[in-house]
């Protein structure tokens, strides 16, 4: 597992193997000061995809570019900060995928969230999960676009058995991921949290655990180092048999931030002093000063993150922290299996059909009552169909289900 230091309301990112062979997933967090002062924090998590070089490639570069715009992007608001970022990163993506054909079906999915005392602001494409924690109750913010929601919402009507709906080998078909192309699909906001609410970062490996583990092992930390530790141990300890990679970067949100008193607000508090003191003549040469003052300093550089910490995509099994994302030369690997990020034809088939079942009338000679029928399947995956490296691919096939 990978450990950073210590700290009750500093962030913490870790990251295991599960049962791959190397590590897909990139994290990083980094402090900052916004436009007005205060300290916050951006987290991010991508998980890659498109075989094992493809997928170790495509989530350190979006995390890099991600960081690296935001960094540049200081003097905008957070959320137009968050929406060039992830453009930066799909751009970056797309940039690789042209120079290395090779790569032609890599992407990953990401999740990115500022922390600004107790205001959270968030963007994220694909399935990686944005957690908010609190009173042992857990949240999830962003929405997931995979067909995972479609296939319990036919369990919750009874369309299907929860037990299939668990198991379904369609769940971790991606509806959107950074690919370079059009993101069909994003999701952001912002939410006031209050203090001492754990927001949490994941890759889906994550979902081993339900969400009644992770609130009790979360709200039973100290701190977000401890919380990360812990959730990773419990994954750990309860492997699946196809695990998959696992990376958290978590943080809690200790109240509202105050922002620093610029010298503007210290020019303004001296000025009405010396107006109510009666001094108009030194009143005129404090405000003649602080405008000479403002003309002759230089302008300021992009401003750079005050600190970073990331988890780099160059893990085998052994995870690491380094403070950089780069990641090593890709090695070209044909037994990766793909997950292209893309909706395809086939990909918006299916989710048509969860979304509207076919009616009795369709299913001629079909028994009535609820029932689920597996259609024919090839066996194989369809070009540009999005799914995760390790699941079973013999059973390509959806489901197509009666109502009652």
């Amino acid at each position: 597992m990978s450990r950073v230091p210590a700290g009750r309301l500093r962030p913490a990112a870790g990251s295991i193997i599960g049962r791959r062979d190397e590590q897909q997933d990139a994290a990083c967090f980094e402090a900052f000061e916004d436009r007005h002062g205060r300290r916050g924090h951006l987290l991010v998590v991508a998980d890659g995809m498109g075989g094992h070089a493809g997928g170790r490639e495509a989530s350190a570069i979006a995390v890099e570019a991600f960081c690296d715009r935001f960094a540049l992007e200081s003097s905008a608001l957070i959320p137009d900060r968050l929406h060039l970022s992830l453009e930066a990163a799909n751009r970056a993506v797309g940039n690789r995928v042209e120079a290395r054909p090779d790569l032609a079906e890599m992407g990953c999915t990401l999740v990115a969230a500022v922390l600004v005392g107790d205001r959270l602001d968030w963007i994220s494409v694909g399935d990686s999960l944005l957690l908010a924690i609190r009173d042992r109750q857990v949240v999830r913010l962003n929405a997931d676009h995979s067909l995972a929601p479609e296939i319990d919402r036919a369990a919750r009507e009874g369309r299907i058995s929860p037990a299939d709906a668990k198991d379904h080998p369609d769940r971790h078909i991606l509806l959107a991921a950074l690919s370079g192309g059009l993101l069909s699909l994003v999701d952001s906001g912002s939410r006031r949290l209050g203090k001492n609410a754990f927001v949490i970062l994941a890759s889906d490996g994550i979902l081993t655990l339900d969400d009644r583990s992770i609130a009790e092992i979360v709200c039973g930390s100290r701190s977000a180092d401890q919380a990360v530790q812990r959730l990773l141990a419990a994954v750990e300890s309860a492997m699946s048999e196809d695990q998959d990679n696992t990376s958290i970067v978590a943080i809690l949100c200790g109240g509202p931030a105050k922002a620093k008193k610029s010298r503007a607000r210290l020019a303004l508090g001296s000025v009405m002093l010396m107006t109510a003191l009666g001094g108009a003549t030194c009143v005129t040469l404090i405000l003649r000063e602080e405008r000479m003052a403002r003309q002759a300093a230089p302008a300021r550089p992009p401003a750079r993150p005050i600190a970073r910490v990331s988890t780099t995509a160059s893990q085998t099994r052994s995870a690491t922290v380094s403070t950089s994302v780069a990641p090593k030369p890709a090695r070209a690997d044909p037994g990766g299996a793909a997950r292209p990020a893309a909706p395809t034809p086939e990909t918006l088939r299916r989710k048509e059909a969860y979304l509207h079942p076919p009616s009795p009338d369709d299913d001629a000679g079909g028994k009535s009552g609820p029932s689920t029928r597996s259609r024919a399947s090839s066996g194989t995956v369809e070009p540009g169909h999005p799914r995760r490296s390790g699941h079973r691919e013999g059973r390509a096939g959806g489901i197509r289900v009666s109502p009652q």
